[in-house]
């Protein structure tokens, strides 16, 4: 990636993992990038993000749990997230939580 600009200086980053990984990377820098943004646009509001959200979830539970809609957060980190766990359609979560509150 390349980020050109009269006010900012040249930088290359260079990102090394398995393909599968480059592959997930990549495609959160599109997902996050505004349509016909360079691509670099798209690493800044990735950064911008996690550094809002400040939440760590593993691996394991992000891909299966997250990205498959079983989970959802979301809330202001670190002590107002609301956990929703065990998403069913057109039905409630099987828990919420606030923090380690459970929420009715």
């Amino acid at each position: 990636m390349r980020a050109r600009s009269d006010d900012m200086l040249d930088a290359d980053i260079t990102f090394a993992a398995p393909p599968s990984v480059v592959a997930l990377f990549r495609g959160a820098l599109d997902a996050f990038r505004p349509p016909g943004a360079p691509l670099w646009k798209g690493c800044e509001k990735v950064l911008e993000h996690v550094c809002e959200n400040r939440v760590t979830v593993c691996a394991w539970h992000h891909l299966r749990g997250i990205h498959l809609g079983r989970i959802r957060a979301h809330g202001t980190a670190p002590h107002a997230i609301i956990w929703e766990i065990g998403l069913r359609r057109g039905r409630p979560p099987l828990l919420r939580t606030l923090g380690d509150r459970y929420l009715s």
